[in-house]
C-alpha cells in the first residue's frame, strides 16, 4: 500500500528505509519521505525506483539502524 515503509536490500545487500510508492506484479516501486511529501503536497517529484519484490521486506525497526542483515530472518513484503 503506497507509503507503507520497508526495507529494501539495495546493491551490495544494503539495508535502506524506504517507501512503497506501488506494487505492480513481481515490482515494488520504492519512494524516499521526502518525495512522498513532495507528491502530497502537489509538487514534481522524481519517478519511483523499481526493485524486485525478493528485494522488500517488512519494515522492522530493530533492523533499520544496522549496516548487515541477515535477509532471511526477514518477513517478506507483500503489498
Amino acid at each position: 500500500m503506497r507509503g507503507d515503509i520497508v526495507i529494501v536490500r539495495a546493491h551490495g545487500g544494503q539495508p535502506l528505509v524506504r517507501r512503497v510508492w506501488e506494487v505492480n506484479g513481481n515490482v515494488v516501486y520504492i519512494t524516499n519521505d521526502e518525495q512522498l511529501k513532495r507528491n502530497e503536497s502537489g509538487l514534481p517529484m522524481l519517478w519511483p525506483v523499481g526493485f524486485p519484490s525478493e528485494d522488500v521486506f517488512c519494515f522492522s525497526p530493530q533492523i533499520a539502524n544496522r549496516s548487515k542483515v541477515e535477509w532471511e530472518s526477514l518477513k517478506p513484503y507483500e503489498g
